[in-house]
């Protein structure tokens, strides 16, 4: 059996003296014989058809929204003999689904089911003609789970068994910059540009404030007086920096939009091969931000993230060195702020990584509105439905625009503070 039993079904079945090692296959319904909503469990063994019936409620873990877990009230167990049984039957309605047990000249109803678990009561059937004709079991079963079985984090898409928690971002990075090979030489220009900014950077305050205030306006100093002759070197300084960032500014941005542009070429191109039933599971704006707006922050993060990140990382490699160098005792008085920075900032990208999530998926929904709303212009013009059309663009854009001012308002105040 492929997928793993929920904890609170394996405590009712031990309960009631079954071996869940002795499970074959296991099947979840969402409706009762009455087609009301309820958690429904038929698991199969050698002689039984166990069925549980209950209510599973999705909680939070800890105040947290991410991590969750479920807590089932326990309603009825019943269990079904296999040899009565002659076959099961999926039994396709309008809207529901039907599980139907032949027990002789009879018909018996097992357990209603919505369209959606069609696929899965069809494996639960061919597991039981196998353990009915004593055969072995060669279906699998396919795992439904909504969450990470490492950290217990939901997945951010359904279906899509991806934890961003736990995925190998390192790997994701390689792939990303797999996309520079074929700009390799004006890599290799920005990469220099950026140490020699990084020096210029380095020796500036140096030049601009020790130099010019130790050595120039203190008497006795190695060039006191040469005021101008220091201004003059100031000013060099800042203007070969200055040119330096315009030239790596430059290259940089004839590099990256073709990244882009490559990025977007191959998103677009995977996603012809896809399956319908890919494009059926989706919503249209979804796939569009994806071309899109994801592509997007991968341009601002090679532009205002990763350049920034290396360039900062080495001046302060560069200060820290100077410092030591300086007054070693007031370094480290300096340095030992440092993790306590370190910690708040961590806390703070898990912070604001909830709202850039609750911005991808309100525009994502305004996205899939407009898209749906252009292409059925003619409908909803012949039910003149353009006031409730109109409403749904107001609500949605309301949520998107609430999203980026609860950011805003975050950042304007998190970041100052610390």
């Amino acid at each position: 059996m492929e997928r793993r039993i929920p904890s609170y079904i394996a405590e009712i079945l031990e309960h009631n003296n079954v071996n869940t090692k002795e499970i074959k296959a296991m099947c979840y319904g969402d409706l009762d014989e009455d087609e009301r909503i309820c958690d429904i469990y038929y698991l199969l063994d050698d002689r039984f058809i166990h069925i549980v019936h209950g209510m599973a409620e999705i909680k939070p873990v800890k105040r947290s929204a991410k991590r969750i877990t479920t807590e089932f009230t326990f309603i009825s167990y019943k269990t079904l003999l296999v040899e009565d049984i002659k076959e099961l039957k999926v039994e396709r309605l309008i809207s529901t689904t039907r599980l139907i047990g032949e027990i002789e000249d009879d018909m018996l109803l097992i357990g209603t089911f919505s369209l959606g678990y069609t696929k899965r009561l069809e494996i639960f059937t061919k597991a039981f003609s196998c353990v009915k004709e004593g055969k072995p079991l060669d279906t699998k079963i396919p795992d439904d789970d909504t969450c990470c079985p490492k950290c217990g984090i939901r997945y951010p898409e359904e279906g899509i068994k991806i934890c961003p928690n736990c995925s190998n971002k390192l790997s994701v990075s390689a792939r990303l910059f797999g996309f520079f090979k074929d700009y390799w030489k004006k890599v290799i220009v920005i990469v220099l540009v950026m140490l020699i900014g990084t020096a210029f950077n380095l020796v500036s305050p140096y030049v601009g404030k020790k130099l010019f205030f130790d050595e120039v306006l203190t008497e006795g100093g190695s060039m006191y007086a040469m005021v101008l002759a220091v201004v003059a070197v100031i000013f060099t300084v800042k203007l070969i920096g200055t040119l330096l960032g315009v030239l790596y500014s430059y290259v940089l941005a004839t590099i990256i939009p073709w990244i882009v542009y490559d990025i977007k070429m191959k998103i677009f191109t995977a996603m012809q091969r896809l399956s319908t039933s890919y494009y059926t599971s989706k919503q249209t704006g979804a796939l569009m931000t994806r071309v899109n707006r994801d592509s997007n922050n991968i341009y601002w993060f090679f532009v205002d993230g990763l350049p920034y990140v290396i360039v900062n990382s080495l001046t302060f490699i560069g200060i820290t060195s100077v410092m030591i160098w300086m007054n070693w005792k007031l370094a480290i008085v300096t340095v030992l702020a440092i993790p306590l920075v370190i910690v708040v900032y961590r806390f703070m990208w898990k912070f604001f990584r909830n709202f850039h999530h609750r911005i991808w998926v309100h525009d994502s929904n305004l996205s899939s509105l407009v898209s749906d709303t252009l292409n059925g212009q003619r409908v909803i013009k012949a039910f003149a439905k353009e006031d409730v059309e109109l409403s749904r663009f107001d609500e949605h854009s309301d949520n998107l625009s609430g999203a980026e001012v609860k950011l805003a308002n975050a950042e304007n105040t998190t970041f100052p503070l610390v």
